[in-house]
């Protein structure tokens, strides 16, 4: 036991994911909200039986990658 904690105390420590979960903490509202705004355009896009490249044309600007 006495050895994992020498181990343990010698390990390097990664903290390469603490400043992305720091943005995503930080932008929650923002993110939560793109998120509804999506779900709603891809609703309405169904209940019109439209596709984005055909959203795309009628917006007069090139169409974006397909959500599946």
């Amino acid at each position: 036991m006495e050895k994992f904690r020498e181990k343990l105390k010698n390990a390097k420590q990664d903290m390469t994911w603490l400043p992305e979960a720091k943005a995503r903490q930080e932008n929650h509202a923002c993110l939560r909200l793109s998120f509804a705004i999506g779900v709603i355009v891809l609703s309405a896009l169904r209940e019109r039986k439209m596709t984005q490249k055909d959203l795309a044309e009628d917006l007069n600007c090139s169409s974006l990658p397909q959500i599946s």
